[in-house]
Order: C-alpha cells, then structure tokens, then sequence
C-alpha cells in the first residue's frame, strides 16, 4: 500500500491515506476564471468531489484514484501510468503532498513533471499556499506555473468526507500550469465565499484581483474564461 504524507500535517485522527475531499465551491471557483483542453483526468478522486463539479460544468473526465473507495477507477497508481487515458488533455486535482512508492518518495513538483512527461496540455492542482516555496520544486515551478489562484478565504476541507470541526487553519490555492509558459507567472485573489451567490445568480460573472508582473505578456481576465 501506498505511503502517503499529509498536505495539512500531522493531527490527531488524520486518516493515513491522506483523504481530506475538495470543496464544491473551491473547484467552482476554479473554473470561474480557467478552462480547460477537455477530456479531464482526475488521478486522485476519492469520493468524485472535484469530478462531480467538472461534470457539471460539462467537462467529459475520466476519475481514478490509487485507493477503492467507490468512486471512478481504484487502484490506479499516477506515477505508474505511461501517457493519458482516454485521450485526457489535462489534469485536474487535489493530490496528497507526498506519497511513497516502491520505494521512492514523489513530491507536488512530481506530479507537474509526470503529469506534463505522459502528455498533459494543462495541469490545476489545489495545494497549500506554501507550496510554492522549495528549491527543487522551484525549478519545476518556474517552468511551467502560470497561475496562482489564491482563496481570500481560507477553505476548510473535509477528513474522510467529513467536516473538520477545525476546518479553515489552512491558506490554499490553486496552482496552474501549462506545458509552455513564456511568461512570468500570474497571481489572483479569488473572491471571498460570500461573494459566491449573488442576487443575479450563480450565472453572473466573477471577478477576481490579479497582479500582473511588469515584464509579463500574458492578459488576465477578470471574467471567465473561453473553452478552448
């Protein structure tokens, strides 16, 4: 069995696989202000909560997860896998920060590089805000981040798909790469969760706070992308 090591760190009553589910709304928010090649691969589903949202935003996804729990395809290890399934483009997840394979040890920046080595187009992967720091994985970063999406509010998740009564200790966001970035990457404030449910609907368009570096050539968007 896999050896997995905790995004959050260690607590009492943290389940050893390392199972803390992705919110609705912060896929969601995601999705507000990037698109994606479709289909979409989620290596590492669990209960389907980050595939159930791309379901609904009309995304074909192909689920799996290294674990049987019921959802999508169990069993299937990410980093032994040699290309794409079912001509997946890009990769959509919430992956534990380690986990030890065959004895070997692989890390967030090995996710990017594996998944961008078996043919990703793009890559979205909701991770600690921290994670961005760290002199190996800054080389990795460096290369192919174009985006951070950072929640104004913290996001509480849940363990073992249920709420944590300490939920919401955590800074995360989403970190978006590419295959080619030519640019300095992007950062952006995504919306507190009060601004979520206007009155005009959940249809109305979102707008997030973007710093743009000077030297960067790439144009951000304060309205949701186009699905290319």
């Amino acid at each position: 069995m896999a050896k997995v090591h905790s995004l959050i760190g260690v607590s009492d009553g943290r389940p050893n696989d390392d199972f803390y589910s992705t919110p609705a709304h912060a896929t969601k928010l995601l999705l507000d202000f990037e698109s994606f090649p479709s289909p979409i691969w989620e290596p590492a589903c669990g209960v389907g909560a980050i595939t159930k949202v791309l379901l609904k935003h009309e995304y074909q996804v192909h689920s799996s997860d290294i674990m049987q729990r019921g959802y999508g395809e169990g069993g299937v290890d990410f980093f032994g896998v040699g290309s794409m399934p079912n001509g997946c483009k890009s990769i959509i997840t919430n992956p534990p920060f380690s986990v030890r394979l065959r004895g070997k040890e692989y890390r967030v920046e090995n996710w990017v590089q594996h998944g961008f080595n078996i043919g990703a187009e793009k890559i979205a992967l909701f991770l600690k805000t921290t994670a961005v720091a760290g002199k190996q994985r800054s080389f990795i970063f460096e290369k192919h981040l174009t985006k951070l999406l950072q929640f104004r509010d913290r996001v509480s998740l849940t363990r073992n798909d249920v709420q944590m009564a300490n939920g919401g200790m955590m800074d995360f966001a989403w970190f978006v790469f590419e295959r080619t970035c030519i640019a300095s990457p992007i950062i952006a404030w995504l919306p507190p969760n009060n601004r979520l449910h206007s009155d005009a609907g959940e249809s109305a368009p979102l707008q997030a706070d973007f710093f743009i570096p000077a030297e960067s050539t790439s144009q951000a968007l304060s309205t949701p992308t186009q699905r290319r």
